[in-house]
This record gives structure tokens, C-alpha cells and sequence, in this order.
């Protein structure tokens, strides 16, 4: 379905005239025109915000009889009794996945040839050409089959990954609808690994998500032929490997859709590949606990975390074992993990560790009381609140050990909305933990992994100014929430 096509799906079914519409939304109705009649595509900028607009306009303007209406009609996968903020999200989301297909399939229209059942040259200069087809071959097999695993296997080198060519921030998007899931190994030559440390680890924590739709394993491989073998294959659909042109040193890219040779170099890339450990390993909250891996966590001595939701941090002891009470650890069955958690937290609470929490994770917080504690939202009160803050700014003045940052949202390491896990580190272990779900963990299992995220934690705490509140500002910060929170009127 095209973009044009599933908004006139979207206001037959709500009722809204077009040109109304384009009123509402502050566009000329020529230009909503276009969009229906499939001439034109919003802009790439900003249609992640548009898409969100649109659903939110339609919803704004109709009532919940219509949204029953909008979801059975439309095959939306929600409740025809969801909240709106729900039902938007899914919106937006079907209107992405549309313009997606249009995008790609004007795209591939550039590529002069065919890449069915033979192959195509490509020069370097094609690149937004590549990532369509490779996108479109993704599709396809989604649209084309139920319930299948879509797989691939990337190779490429760091240069390559990020003109993503293979587009890492769309796969959920993509397999968003229907039973089939995507699988991806990236496989990551040591070399590379090491002369791009931030990137990689930007990839690796947005991909630590708790999805059952999209899984990204990484691993490495220390044999350096790897950088000169740089495949990316969508398996039974199509092979690309690139090419580096003499003397240039361009990349050009040969492709095949030929079935008997893609699944030839499948067979040839998962045997290479095929006795490789991905860099970390997947726990449920108990599985976590199961393999000694909380154990394992807290007996170092020094951690570092990057945190996109506020965690407890610091509390004092009394406290902390009325929440478990309060929240969650009141039946015999779950005593054991909380008598373990809490003692984990009694341990990395006096020790020496350095945390970086996003600033809308701290306004979330202070304004909203959110706050993730083993792997359990919890909403503090007012008066929790302020007495919660009051311990951190005491703890930031007087606790050597212990230092707090504030991150920007937009940063140059990595940005708020990329990341959806908690990261935990130390010298010897890694883990993390995606917020609001009930705990996908990952714990790394490759040394190199631990050292590398490490160093990428570190690159974050020495951002300047511009990007990260220390010290005496933090404490400044927090000051003024505790005083807001403090206003009769609050």
C-alpha cells in the first residue's frame, strides 16, 4: 500500500473532508492533494513528526465510535477500545510502514536494469539506491510470506554501516505487522571494531530493545581477510557484496536475486560464521538472576551507567525496604529476588560509580515521579520525591565515589530516543536492562564487548559543557526541582 493510498483510507473511514483535513493540519490542499494522488511524499526531514500529526489530527477530530470505526476497518493490531495515545502510535506507525513501501519502490524505479535473476553493478555513487533494494527485498519477504524469520547476515565494515545501507532504525517499523520476525548478524571485524569503538557501540545499545519482532546479534571475527570480504545478505532474496574499485578505493557493489547463488553464499557465509558467540547473551528478570549474573554484577567495585529513565540511584536503608513492601516483593514466591536485588543495590550503592542520566529521564522524574527500580516502574509521590532528591544532592556533595550527569537529549555519542535499555557497566561485565517491560536483560560475554562499551561510556562522561551538567550544576538542578516540588501550588 502507498502513503497516498492509506491516508485516503484513513479519512474515508473518519469522515474527514480533505480539504478540512489540510486545514487542520496548516498545509495547502493542494499540497494534501498530491500527497492522496500519490505525486508527492512529505518530506524526509520531518515525516517522522508528520505521520504522528496526521493521527493525532484525525483522532483530535472524531469521536470514539469512529475510532472503533478506524481500527476494524483499517486492520489496525490494537484494541478498538485502546486509549488514543495508543491508537495513535499504531497510526503513525501504519502511515510509516506505507510511505516506507511507496519511498522504496520509487527508489528502486532509479536503478537502471534488473536485479531479478541475474546481477547488477553498482558504483558507489548509488547509495541511497542500495539501501532501496535492500529495503524492498525486506519487504517483499515480509508481505510475500506469515510467520517466517527473516534473515540476515552483514559483514560490512564501519565506513559502510553507517551510510546504512542496511537501515537498523527502520527494521522494527518494517516488521511491525503480521506474525514474521527479522533476524540480523552483524558480524564485526576486530580491526574495524577497534578504530570505531563509538559507533559500533551507538548500533549496539540502540539495538538492545525487548522485541519479539526484530533481534540484532553482533559478534566478532578476528581473521582480517574479513575486511576484505564485505557481504550483506538477506537470505533466499538477494546477496550484495562490495567491491573496492583500484587505485580509488571506491566501494562498488555487485547483487544477485539468482536463488541457486544466494543460497550458495548463504550456506558459504553461515558456516564462516556459524561457530561464532554473539557479544551478549538474552535473560528474562529470573534467568538473569538464575545464572549468576546479578551475582556476578555485584560484587565489582566500580560501575558506570547510562540511563534513558530514572533508577533509584540512592536511597537510604530504611527506605529501601519499605518499597519492596510497597511495590512488589510481598509474596513468598518473590522474596528471593527481591533478598538478592536488595542486596545488590546495598552493595553498588557504596560504591564507587559514575552515572549518566538523560535529562528528560530527570524532568520525567522530578515532574512525573517515574522511576525504574529493578527492572519495576515505580511513581514516587511528592513527598518521596523531595526526600529522594535531597539524598542525591547530599550524596553529590559529600560522596567522593559517586559522581551524577545530566546528559542533553540531542548529543553526539548517542540520543535519547536511540536508546531504550539501561546500560550498566564495570571492568569485568556489562548488562542491560530494557525500561518499562518486565526486564529484558542482556549481559555481554565477549571481554573486548565489556572493554569497548566501557570506553564508549567514558567518551560520553568527558562531553563538554555544552552537552553534560557535572557537579556543582547538577546539584543546582536538582536544588531547583526540590524547590518547585516545595511550592504549595505543586
Amino acid at each position: 500500500m502507498t502513503f497516498g493510498e492509506a491516508l485516503r483510507q484513513i479519512l474515508l473511514y473518519s469522515g474527514i473532508k480533505s480539504g478540512h483535513f489540510a486545514e487542520m493540519l496548516g498545509y495547502d490542499p493542494s499540497y494534501i492533494s498530491r500527497w492522496m494522488n500519490n505525486e508527492k511524499l512529505p518530506s524526509e526531514k520531518n515525516n517522522v513528526d508528520i505521520f504522528r500529526e496526521i493521527a493525532n489530527c484525525v483522532l483530535t477530530n472524531s469521536d470514539k465510535r469512529t475510532h472503533k470505526v478506524l481500527v476494524e476497518k483499517i486492520g489496525l493490531s490494537v484494541a478498538t477500545d485502546a486509549p488514543d495515545e495508543v491508537i495513535v502510535e499504531v497510526l503513525s506507525e501504519y502511515l510509516r510502514s506505507a510511505y516506507l513501501s511507496q519511498k522504496n519502490s520509487i527508489d528502486r524505479k532509479r536503478v537502471v536494469g534488473k536485479v531479478d535473476n541475474n546481477c547488477l553493478y553498482l558504483r558507489h555513487t548509488d547509495k541511497s539506491v542500495i539501501k532501496s533494494i535492500i529495503v524492498s527485498s525486506i519487504f517483499e519477504l515480509l508481505q510475500n510470506s506469515r510467520d517466517q524469520v527473516v534473515e540476515i547476515i552483514d559483514t560490512t565494515l564501519c565506513e559502510n554501516l553507517m551510510k546504512e545501507y542496511i537501515p537498523y532504525d527502520e527494521l522494527l517499523y518494517m516488521a511491525s505487522e503480521g506474525g514474521n520476525r527479522i533476524h540480523v548478524r552483524k558480524i564485526m571485524a576486530s580491526d574495524d571494531y577497534n578504530r570505531n569503538i563509538d559507533d559500533y557501540n551507538r548500533l549496539i545499545c540502540s539495538m538492545m530493545r525487548n522485541s519479539d519482532k526484530v533481534s540484532v546479534d553482533f559478534y566478532f571475527e578476528d581473521d582480517a581477510d574479513i575486511e576484505k570480504e564485505q557481504f550483506i545478505l538477506i537470505r533466499d532474496k538477494l546477496c550484495i557484496r562490495v567491491l573496492k574499485e583500484p587505485f580509488t578505493g571506491n566501494d562498488h557493489f555487485l547483487l544477485t536475486q539468482e536463488e541457486a547463488l544466494v543460497d550458495e553464499y548463504y550456506h558459504v557465509l553461515n558456516a564462516a560464521f556459524g561457530d561464532l558467540k554473539p557479544i551478549y547473551l538474552r535473560y528474562s528478570r529470573s534467568g538473569f538472576i538464575d545464572a549468576n549474573q546479578l551475582y556476578n554484577f555485584m560484587m565489582q567495585i566500580e560501575y558506570h551507567y547510562l540511563l534513558p529513565v530514572m533508577h533509584l540511584l540512592f536511597i537510604d536503608q530504611e527506605s529501601c525496604s519499605q518499597l519492596w513492601e510497597r511495590y512488589k516483593f510481598t509474596e513468598s514466591e518473590n522474596r528471593r529476588d527481591g533478598t538478592i536485588n536488595l542486596n545488590a543495590d546495598y552493595n553498588m550503592f557504596n560504591s564507587k560509580r559514575s552515572v549518566t542520566v538523560y535529562k528528560t529521564a530527570i524532568l520525567d522524574y522530578i515532574f512525573g515521579g517515574t522511576i525504574m527500580y529493578a527492572g519495576t516502574v515505580l511513581f514516587f509521590n511528592k513527598e518521596e520525591r523531595i526526600r529522594h532528591l535531597k539524598l542525591l544532592v547530599e550524596k553529590i556533595k559529600t560522596d567522593s565515589g559517586f559522581t551524577l550527569q545530566i546528559l542533553e537529549d540531542i548529543n553526539p555519542k548517542i540520543g535519547y530516543s536511540e536508546l531504550e535499555s539501561s546500560v550498566f557497566a564495570s571492568d569485568r561485565t556489562v548488562h542491560a536492562t530494557c525500561y518499562y517491560t518486565s526486564g529484558m536483560n542482556f549481559s555481554f560475554s565477549d571481554i573486548r564487548a565489556v572493554s569497548g562499551m566501557n570506553q564508549f561510556l567514558r567518551a560520553i562522561e568527558n562531553l563538554p559543557d555544552t552537552y553534560l551538567l557535572k557537579d556543582r550544576q547538577v546539584v543546582d538542578f536538582l536544588q531547583t526541582g526540590i524547590n518547585i516540588l516545595q511550592r504549595p501550588d505543586k
